[in-house]
């Protein structure tokens, strides 16, 4: 006598983040024309432009561990197809340790020719020494890209003295 397997409880498993296409292949990953770490970005919703404020690629800090005030990954994406959860996670590149992670946002590409913008910011985190770190750039939860940073110790300036 044959037995009759049990249901799969598909709630239970987590969905497929490359789900076949039409054609039976998996839906392509976006690709990073441009990531640009800064202090914000102001969208003109009149001429629908982005100005960006305050590129960073070095963090200069007056003591570690210290705290980092919210920043903004201003990314150009191309080449996806449907929808995506777009997401940045902050990590330290000598053990490899994610430090902070950017909120989610889930995105739609409606031509996969037409670059789509997107802002994630990353709210304030800790940068626990000097050193080399990278914003991990993840669509679906599969590492698209990263972008680079440092951190370094900034000494005060010596007083000067009187005369």
């Amino acid at each position: 006598m044959m037995s009759t397997p049990p249901p799969v409880d598909d709630a239970a498993s987590p969905p497929d983040p490359h789900p076949p296409d039409r054609r039976g292949g998996h839906t392509p990953l976006p690709i990073c024309k441009a990531i640009l770490l800064c202090d914000r970005v102001i969208h003109d919703s009149r001429t629908n432009t982005n100005s960006i404020i305050g590129i960073r690629d070095v963090f200069r800090m007056r003591r570690f561990p210290t705290g980092v005030a919210s920043v903004s990954a201003f990314l150009q994406l191309v080449g996806g197809v449907g929808r995506y959860n777009i997401s940045i996670e902050v990590r330290e590149l000598q053990g490899n340790r994610m430090i902070a992670r950017g909120q989610g946002i889930w995105m739609e590409f409606r031509n996969r020719l037409r670059p789509t913008d997107v802002v994630i910011t990353i709210e304030p985190f800790r940068l626990p020494e000097p050193g080399d770190y990278e914003f991990a750039i993840y669509a679906n939860g599969e590492q698209i890209d990263s972008q680079r940073f440092a951190a370094v110790l900034v000494q005060p300036p010596e007083p000067r003295g009187g005369g």
